[in-house]
């Protein structure tokens, strides 16, 4: 969300100094203005570092420390972002108005193509690159990162939002939205 100042000046010769207007809709849940913050972008490429990190550790093979540090980006990505519904955290103004919601439709009003949406569709692309480097020659392990990256970028397609595994469709806001 930008804060860039708009400066009007009247017929009159004042200046109104408003803020330029949003381009989300106003119902965006309060409680996911933290993920526009670039600590949160690096918070989240840290644990993805981390993540490889503990696998490089713990298994000598490259190709299956990739590996595994793809599925766990897929099913952490997937539980947080597209299973769990409702706010991430509590708060009293917000009175289960986003409890059908899961977390990904809450963010940024459901408007897609923003930083964090491109950040969040991004990710699982560039894992399954840096893994096809070490995971080509491996036809045990590569379905595995395929199917990883697909499972994270599958859900965040504009043609499936709001679509839930098994038929449990969320109910739109209004009428107005996407």
């Amino acid at each position: 969300m930008s804060l860039r100042q708009r400066v009007n000046v009247d017929t009159d010769g004042s200046k109104d100094n408003s803020p330029e207007p949003s381009p989300y809709p106003l119902d965006t849940n309060p409680m996911t203005k933290w993920l526009h913050s670039y600590g949160f972008w690096a918070l989240y490429i840290s644990m993805i570092a981390m993540t490889r990190i503990f696998y490089w550790m713990a298994v000598s093979d490259p190709a299956i420390g990739w590996t595994l540090t793809c599925v766990t980006h897929a099913v952490m990505s997937y539980v947080l972002l597209h299973v769990l519904k409702g706010a991430p955290i509590g708060d009293i103004t917000i009175r289960g108005k986003y409890d059908h919601l899961t977390f990904w439709e809450q963010i940024d009003g459901e408007y897609h193509g923003t930083k964090i949406r491109k950040l969040f569709s991004s990710v699982p692309v560039l894992l399954l690159a840096i893994a096809f480097n070490w995971v080509r020659n491996d036809w045990y392990l590569l379905p595995w990162v395929i199917l990883s990256t697909a499972v994270c970028v599958i859900p965040k397609l504009p043609v499936m939002h709001r679509k839930r595994p098994f038929g449990d469709e969320s109910p739109p806001l209004s009428p107005h939205s996407r």
